[in-house]
């Protein structure tokens, strides 16, 4: 077997590849930026804690970010919370990446047409972030939040994405097992899951049964560029009672269906996934 071709963005380190001296204040502001973000607002002592620095220095990184507008202090509570600057600069990714328009597009007629909620995920490190979600309207439709982060072996989406990657690309994402276990019912032992993972490539799509949320089921495949990389995810997220084999097929072939013309609008066209095709690209052969 070949070795799989180099990602052409490197997210760290320079065009090498070589990791880059960092610079430690604009680290540890951007580390509480991350935590702020985590919460609907957070306690200084909270944050400085987790964030493993003094209080005082954590005020002054706050401050700074507070003036940027990439956080903001609610004077009643002082808690802290992200302003508008961050999502700003968090959403001009969406927009120079070229998915967002062309995922809206899609997400809003597999929507409509199954009555769910639609979902458009990229991976990022060991978690899948939902960078669009299209909501149904009804009482079966499921609630999100635009940005949520989770773990990828726990969902659809980042099973999806896994299971058209090579295994030690598995590894390199999820790191050591035993893996973050959301609930009960995730697959936490590398082993299984690499087996778990073949049978979602010869399926053809990725399934999270109460994974990473309890009461909730997601079906869903990868967007696939020119090369056969998973590039993104398109998932289908539903109430657990709706378990009926039938409506399985029906949805799972809806969104390989809407995963492959994303590919296509967005200039990755690569050929239709099928549960049956296996390429050279598959890090799951015997």
């Amino acid at each position: 077997m070949g070795r799989p071709p180099k990602a052409q963005v490197i997210a760290a380190g320079d065009e090498a590849g070589e990791k880059p001296a960092l610079t430690r204040t604009l680290e540890r502001g951007l580390i509480l930026l991350t935590l702020v973000a985590k919460g609907g607002g957070r306690s200084l002592i909270d944050i400085s804690r987790e964030a493993g620095m003094s209080p005082s220095t954590a005020l002054r990184l706050l401050e700074t970010l507070r003036v940027h507008h990439f956080v903001e202090k609610d004077v009643e509570t002082g808690l802290y919370r992200t302003a508008i600057g961050a999502f700003e600069v968090g959403s001009s990714y969406v927009r120079q990446n070229g998915l967002s328009e062309s995922a809206r597009i899609v997400l809003r007629k597999i929507s409509v047409e199954l009555g769910q909620t639609a979902n458009l995920a990229i991976l990022d490190r060991s978690d899948i972030v939902y960078i669009e979600r299209l909501e149904a309207d009804g009482p079966l439709g499921t609630r999100g939040r635009w940005g949520e982060r989770l773990p990828a072996h726990s969902t659809a989406a980042g099973k999806a994405i896994l299971a058209w990657s090579w295994e030690s690309r598995c590894d390199e994402i999820l790191g050591p097992a035993p893996y973050a276990q959301p609930t009960v019912n995730t697959i936490v032992d590398r082993d299984r899951l690499m087996r778990h993972l073949r049978t979602t490539r010869e399926r053809g799509y990725a399934r999270d049964d109460e994974e990473s949320v309890l009461g909730l089921r997601c079906i869903a495949a990868p967007v696939l560029d020119r090369e056969g990389r998973p590039q993104a995810a398109i998932s289908i997220s539903m109430l657990a009672m709706n378990k009926e084999s039938a409506q399985e097929a029906v949805i799972a072939e809806t969104v390989r269906v809407a995963a492959q013309r994303l590919a296509g609008m967005v200039g990755w066209q690569h050929q239709p996934l099928s549960s049956s095709r296996v390429d050279s690209h598959s890090v799951f052969m015997d």
